[in-house]
């Protein structure tokens, strides 16, 4: 799928998700529903507070969206959750938030990895065969990336390429650790903050 692997934090989210709105957009939060009918969040408010709890969105527009996007249902101990079917219905763009953390052990900051993607392809709701995503999908998905990377530094920490966002720059500056690459994150501190 094509994407851009992120290190943001929540203020970095904003920036993406101000944007999408501002396309249009609403979003789709991939939790446990106790009903078949997901939440839209059309809203920063909205999105906040659904962020508080989650971190994996879909992002969604009338001008690329074919059919409703389907829902798949988790039993645990007579208890029925529903959640959002990737790449079922849509199309959508994926949106996988990073954040900070702290770890409990060391109280070290953590900056999460996430991601912004889309599928060229998707699934009609009956799982009866695929259908190619329409160019508007990956026009917008394109102009969400640009907001990203205006708004970032392109690293290479290991073998992959990550867009990190300029708050998630000035934590990492002031000792926060990437997820996954805490010895680079140490490494990386002295010449960004050289600069």
């Amino acid at each position: 799928m094509p994407g851009l692997q992120l290190y943001q934090t929540e203020l970095d989210e904003l920036e993406l998700v101000k944007a999408a709105i501002d396309e249009g957009c609403w979003l789709v939060p991939d939790s446990h529903y106790k009903v078949h009918e997901p939440d839209r969040l059309f809203t920063m408010e909205e999105f906040r507070d659904a962020r508080l709890e989650q971190r994996h969105f879909f992002i969604l527009n009338e001008v690329f969206i074919q059919s409703p996007i389907s829902m798949r249902e988790i039993s645990k101990l007579d208890e029925h959750y529903y959640y959002v079917s990737p790449n079922v219905g849509g199309p959508s763009l994926e949106f996988l938030g990073g954040g900070i953390s702290v770890d409990d052990r060391t109280g070290e900051k953590l900056i999460g990895s996430g991601f912004l993607e889309f599928s060229r392809e998707y699934w009609v709701d009956d799982l009866s065969r695929k259908k190619p995503s329409p160019p508007e999908l990956e026009e917008m998905y394109k102009r969400l990336a640009r907001v990203v990377k205006v708004q970032s530094t392109r690293i290479k920490p290991g073998k992959g390429v990550f867009w990190l966002g300029n708050d998630a720059r000035m934590q990492l500056e002031k000792g926060a650790r990437l997820v996954g690459y805490e010895s680079w994150s140490q490494h990386s501190q002295a010449s960004m903050s050289a600069d």
